[in-house]
């Protein structure tokens, strides 16, 4: 069930890493009602798996009934929920997020094969969320292409590095396009790596990353691992990059392992 192909074709093991016998099932049919889960999000995953999964409920086992690949693939887009809880984005009618190191196995299957990323809308319906999902690992048939979610959801691919994507986008440290506005933009990288020790990953954020420091732009990235090397690692990069790096925040558990996420 888990994709080996990965460890030997030179691609990121990546943190979503079910391959595609697996058939992704969606959570279950939104409440209005649920949206009062969002004041439990400090307290990790438990309340508000218990609530959205109560449909999937075992009465006489007492037990909510959640498959392994459903919290991994929902801790990407609750990532985002409570991202926007915390900065208060909210209160803004358009958000953008630009996902920096996405992959076809991971981001974009997730985006267009299942709901997990509508939990956004499902907790934010006044606000519309503009995706753009860049890394050289996305399927070349999706590359430059969109696709839509709900009439407030919407995503685009671009196969490559995101320092391509700058260009592309005319990003530049003295021009800010006007679909990307300073103060309602995220560029986010889900568990991205590169404090990792591979320096073939290593080199490939390389200049990205020294593109980025140049951009006034919010730059978050996530981490998938308890307190490890590639999050010792990940501080030190991070604390070059801005000077200052706030503390992680734990915002769910899998597997017994914390997802953090640092907030530059």
């Amino acid at each position: 069930m888990i994709d080996k192909d990965n460890l030997k074709s030179n691609e990121s093991v990546g943190t979503f890493r079910w391959n595609d016998s697996i058939k992704l099932l969606n959570a279950p049919a939104f409440k209005n009602e649920y949206r009062v889960l969002l004041k439990t999000l400090k307290e990790g995953w438990q309340t508000y798996l218990g609530v959205r999964f109560e449909e999937c409920a075992d009465v006489e086992k007492e037990q909510i009934i959640v498959q392994p690949h459903q919290l991994d693939g929902l801790s990407f887009s609750m990532t985002l929920v409570y991202l926007v809880l915390n900065l208060r984005l909210f209160l803004k009618e358009s958000i953008t997020f630009v996902i920096m190191g996405a992959t076809a196995k991971a981001e974009e299957r997730l985006f267009v094969q299942t709901n997990y990323y509508e939990e956004l809308t499902n907790f934010y319906p006044k606000t519309t969320f503009k995706f753009y999902f860049v890394g050289p690992e996305l399927s070349s048939q999706r590359n430059l292409k969109s696709h839509q979610v709900n009439e407030r959801l919407f995503g685009t691919f671009f196969r490559g590095q995101i320092s391509e994507f700058l260009i592309d986008q005319n990003i530049k440290a003295d021009n800010t396009p006007d679909n990307f506005p300073k103060d309602s933009t995220i560029f986010l990288g889900y568990n991205p790596g590169f404090g990792s020790g591979y320096d073939l990953l290593l080199n490939s954020w390389c200049v990205d990353l020294v593109d980025l420091i140049n951009l006034d732009y919010h730059v978050i990235f996530t981490q998938a691992n308890d307190y490890s090397l590639p999050l010792i690692t990940m501080k030190k990069v991070n604390k070059r990059l801005h000077g200052v790096v706030a503390q992680p925040i734990s915002i769910a558990s899998r597997g017994g392992k914390k997802i953090l996420i640092d907030q530059l």
